[in-house]
């Protein structure tokens, strides 16, 4: 809570919605945003005014035709199970969870399952997650907040952890997908230093977490 995720959602969605033609819809518990359609038609959903829950929200927004859809957070099984289904037949789906980091993110999900599911579900979260983006709000220099972020892109490499469990070998992937556009949170913090954006207490702080 307050790392600004829901934010980096909305500016996500906003990009599509100046960029492309697309259909929007998004479910949030509460809508904290209001976008406004451009080149996209953008329909927005509020928990409790508009649905009763998440997992009832996308399967009647399947029904809606939508090229993207944006669940506000990840809360249980059943919630996941929706969303996968909707990546499955074509969607794009943007979501948030809480967790630590990028790979605890990968375990909270399948454990949102019980054990005997954990083969299938890491089978499905394999085969439909595109990546994810860990973020946090860190001191800046000036005494605002700087955004320290972590990138997992799921390549080939990290399919067969998650599909096979390995979570802790993924760490090592991390570190040497450069290549491929992933990188580490303590990556980020130096980068934020030698620009002068944060001091070296903040990234000795948060780097020692990493």
């Amino acid at each position: 809570t307050g790392a600004g995720k829901t934010t980096t959602m909305a500016s996500m969605v906003d990009c599509i919605n100046r960029t492309q033609e697309r259909v929007v819809i998004t479910v949030e518990d509460p809508i904290e945003y209001t976008l406004q359609s451009q080149k996209c038609i953008v329909k927005q959903r509020e928990l409790g005014s508009d649905t009763l829950s998440y997992a009832e929200a996308l399967k009647r927004t399947l029904r809606q035709d939508p090229d993207v859809i944006v669940v506000g957070e990840l809360l249980d099984g059943e919630c996941l199970s929706a969303a996968m289904r909707a990546a499955e037949t074509g969607h794009l789906v943007i979501t948030t969870v809480h967790a630590p980091d990028t790979i605890q993110a990968i375990e909270r999900l399948i454990n949102f399952f019980p054990p005997e599911h954990a083969t299938s579900i890491c089978q499905q979260v394999a085969s439909c997650m595109i990546g994810i983006l860990f973020q946090l709000l860190v001191p800046g220099e000036g005494g605002n907040l700087i955004l320290a972020t972590e990138l997992l892109i799921n390549n080939n490499a990290i399919k067969n952890l998650i599909r096979e469990g390995r979570y802790n070998q993924m760490r090592s992937i991390l570190q040497t997908g450069r290549s491929q556009g992933m990188y580490t949170l303590k990556t980020c913090l130096v980068e934020l230093y030698d620009k002068g954006l944060i001091s070296q207490s903040t990234l000795q702080e948060y780097a020692r977490q990493d």
